[in-house]
């Protein structure tokens, strides 16, 4: 009896053991699964995180509220002209894109990315950076956004439309050189990123704006740090193409010299030299690009393209801006339908009411009085009359229109892109 009862409890403490043991594994089991789980959740959560700020980034945002249109021509491919008779595109409304790298690839390194700008009259593209109101322009062909001043954010709202000021391009305008950003006084290439090389009026003025409302500048950041505006601020080609597009004789036997400024600017380009008839479209080609050559490709003394000339990242429109938002190219289009009095293109949202500068230069022209031979300086601005790119002499004064590029990866905390309810734009930690 004593055996079996021995034989019972022995039974009975290892079934007690075994059955402990079991317990402590199913246990473990589940602080494990427990665990698993919550790594689970984490991973989760972080998806949905980053998911939700991939989706308030700038161009997430301007593309969901936007849907874009493929620029296209008649037979379905992407161009990289415009027919300024065209009138599909002269009315064109909305956001468009283009892969082309004849018009994408800014710093001609051979390769680009997609460029979305916006056309015509929209009302969705209006943004508000270092509580200023601006407009979207476009994106930049590394995902960066071009942005242009608009005028102040008052009332939460963007109402009121305004240049900076008004200024001549350049205190000069006898020479060629007058039609540089930038430029040597001996007119040679040799231009080195210091404060006393010798600039035009015009960045005087950009610069001093960019140094008071963006660099000095402040937000507080999540650890109530104060930092400068300049943060988000991404670096980009600010484009003064001074590319000959051509050379002609204009005085007779005494063989003054005019040039033509910008292959990839002011248009029309006449296809011939012979016939310059604006009545005659046949004579005329217009190729709009956003390349630029090294030289007149300004950027930051730290960037890795460009002229690496600006030591702050700020410029103003060019014409092929303007003409890509839906600004008539020349004057000459007025004249195919009849005249300045039959023409107003004020249905697109450069048009601000003042004339203004772009930073692309026109011509030097050569002209003699009988003694000497006089040389003028011009560049393109835009003519708010027509709504027009025209031609301008350095000395004369017209508004100047800030252009920043902000950081795609910056986020939209709250806006829809309406003057009312302008996108608002945070910082990337």
């Amino acid at each position: 009896m004593k055996k079996e009862g021995f034989i019972s409890m022995t039974l009975v403490y290892t079934f007690l053991i075994v059955f402990l043991f079991l317990m402590l594994a199913i246990l473990n089991a589940y602080l494990d699964k427990d665990k698993y789980l919550e790594a689970i959740n984490a991973q989760i959560n972080m998806d949905i995180t980053k998911n939700n700020e991939t989706r308030n980034t700038l161009m997430s945002a301007i593309i969901r509220n936007n849907p874009p249109n493929a620029l296209e021509n008649s037979k379905k491919k992407l161009i990289y002209t415009f027919d300024i008779s065209n009138s599909k595109y002269a009315n064109g409304k909305g956001l468009y894109y283009t892969d082309d790298i004849n018009i994408t690839d800014e710093n001609e390194d051979g390769t680009s990315g997609r460029i979305y700008f916006f056309r015509g009259e929209v009302s969705t593209n209006y943004i508000v950076y270092a509580e200023k109101c601006f407009r979207i322009l476009r994106t930049n062909e590394d995902g960066s956004l071009r942005i242009v001043y608009n005028g102040p954010y008052t009332g939460g709202k963007c109402m009121t439309r305004e240049s900076i000021g008004r200024s001549k391009y350049n205190d000069l305008s006898d020479s060629e050189k007058y039609v540089k950003y930038m430029y040597a006084e001996d007119g040679s290439e040799n231009i080195e990123a210091d404060d006393s090389t010798p600039h035009s009026k015009i960045k005087e003025v950009l610069d001093n704006w960019y140094l008071t409302e963006i660099k000095n500048k402040t937000v507080k950041n999540k650890n109530n740090e104060d930092v400068s505006y300049e943060k988000g601020i991404a670096d980009a080609i600010y484009c003064n193409d001074t590319t000959e597009y051509k050379t002609k004789k204009s005085c007779g036997a005494n063989q003054c010299l005019s040039r033509y400024y910008g292959s990839n600017s002011i248009v029309p380009r006449f296809k011939g030299d012979e016939d310059h008839s604006i009545y005659n479209k046949e004579n005329i080609t217009n190729t709009v690009t956003y390349k630029c050559n090294t030289n007149d490709g300004y950027t930051l003394t730290t960037s890795t393209g460009g002229n690496k000339l600006l030591f702050f990242p700020v410029g103003t429109l060019t014409a092929v801006d303007v003409a890509l938002a839906g600004g008539y190219m020349t004057n000459e289009f007025d004249l195919y339908h009849g005249g300045a009095n039959k023409m107003e293109n004020k249905d697109f949202f450069l048009y601000t009411g003042e004339d203004y500068w772009t930073m692309s230069p026109y011509a030097t022209e050569e002209s003699y009085n009988g003694i000497s031979k006089i040389q003028t300086a011009e560049m393109v601005y835009f003519n708010k009359t027509g709504g027009f790119l025209d031609k301008s002499l350095v000395t004369q004064e017209h508004s100047i229109i800030p252009v920043i590029s902000i950081k795609g990866t910056n986020e939209i905390v709250s806006g829809n892109g309406t003057s009312g309810n302008p996108y608002i734009v945070k910082m990337e930690e």
